[in-house]
């Protein structure tokens, strides 16, 4: 029927694999983000937020992402920007020896923000325009300022100390659970939702 593939391909499930790492999946077509060295888990595409200047060969691997520009896998456009530390960083440092991104993933009607593994938010001021008020914004390292300064209308927050601090700082009790399952049409008009999913 396909009515009913239109209407489960419209349903996106993102899932954690292990702290800044998850599964993104509408229907068949699944992306991993960060998954472990050691992991069995396969996906049309894996994204690497971050990867030593010294294994970059990986990317050789049409269906592995690193890195800035514009990629396009079964109709669907993940766009990479290089996101290296300011050097006016005080919470991270810049590290030459490794290669730091940020994405949007455009699938279905969705518009999803994955952000590198820091803190801080990326240093040039239309790399912060293309991530801004994203539907999904997966924040590895949830911080108030980064959030508030983003505005996605649901911000996914990996489970640790930070979470607590996030929450006072924002005045709201973030949702809890082991995955989130939405469509298009359940996500908020306007936000910053916290979901963490740990």
């Amino acid at each position: 029927n396909d009515m009913l593939k239109l209407w489960v391909s419209l349903i996106m499930v993102i899932t954690p694999i292990e702290p800044a790492s998850f599964r993104l999946q509408s229907g068949t077509f699944s992306i991993l983000v960060n998954p472990p060295a050691n992991s069995r888990m396969k996906g049309d595409v894996t994204i690497r937020t971050s990867v030593p200047l010294d294994e970059t060969g990986e990317a050789a691997d049409e269906s592995v992402i690193v890195g800035a520009g514009e990629y396009e896998v079964q109709g669907v456009r993940i766009t990479g920007y290089n996101t290296p530390a300011s050097p006016a960083e005080t919470t991270a440092k810049a590290d030459p020896t490794s290669i730091r991104s940020s994405y949007v993933v455009e699938i279905e009607q969705m518009r999803i923000g994955i952000l590198d593994g820091t803190p801080d938010l990326p240093k040039e001021e239309d790399v912060i325009e293309q991530l801004t008020e994203t539907d999904i914004l997966v924040v590895p390292v949830p911080t108030e300022r980064v959030i508030r300064r983003l505005q996605p209308k649901i911000a996914i927050l990996s489970g640790g100390p930070a979470v607590k601090t996030v929450e006072k700082e924002m005045g709201q009790t973030a949702e809890r659970a082991d995955k989130l399952t939405i469509k298009y049409k359940e996500i908020p008009a306007t936000g910053p939702k916290l979901i963490v999913l740990e």
